[in-house]
């Protein structure tokens, strides 16, 4: 007797049925409803809503930026209104005439106790610096003159 080798239908059968279940599943995994191809498209839009956003917030403060390096206010805005928005460590610009524009740090915000109260390294008209490596007192003296001196110029 012959030996006859293969494999029966049914076994062909049940193999193309497992086939066929598991290109069904792929297929819902990649284009069903919560299939890859949908939540790229998700992730695709959110990204360009978000650049659209950050771009937008970007410009405003950019625009904010501009506007207190000029010190431009609104037409209503007093000059009070403008100081209010200076914070410790911001800096500031006036042009002290002989000098030039010198650049200025807020020192104490207009809030503070203080008042508002700014500061610069460079010298300040023709007489005030601000200290002395080997005098203390005329630093203190010169760092108070040129404290009012910029306060009142500015």
């Amino acid at each position: 007797m012959k030996r006859q080798n293969g494999i029966t239908l049914i076994a062909l059968v049940i193999t193309i049925i497992i086939l066929l279940i598991l290109a069904g599943v792929t297929l819902n995994l990649t284009l069903g409803e919560h299939g890859i191809i949908k939540m790229a498209e998700k992730a695709g839009k959110n990204y360009v809503n978000s650049a659209g956003d950050e771009k937008n917030k970007l410009e405003g403060l950019l625009n904010e930026v501009q506007n207190i390096i000029n010190n431009v206010g609104g037409e209503n805005e007093s000059p009070t209104t403008e100081l209010n928005i200076l914070k410790a460590g911001d800096y500031i610009k006036y042009d002290s005439g002989a000098n030039g524009i010198i650049t200025c740090r807020v020192l104490y915000p207009l809030s503070s106790p203080y008042g508002l109260q700014i500061i610069t390294d460079k010298n300040v008209g023709t007489a005030f610096t601000l200290g002395s490596a080997t005098d203390f007192e005329v630093s203190k003296s010169n760092y108070n003159d040129a404290i009012k001196l910029l306060n009142d110029k500015a």
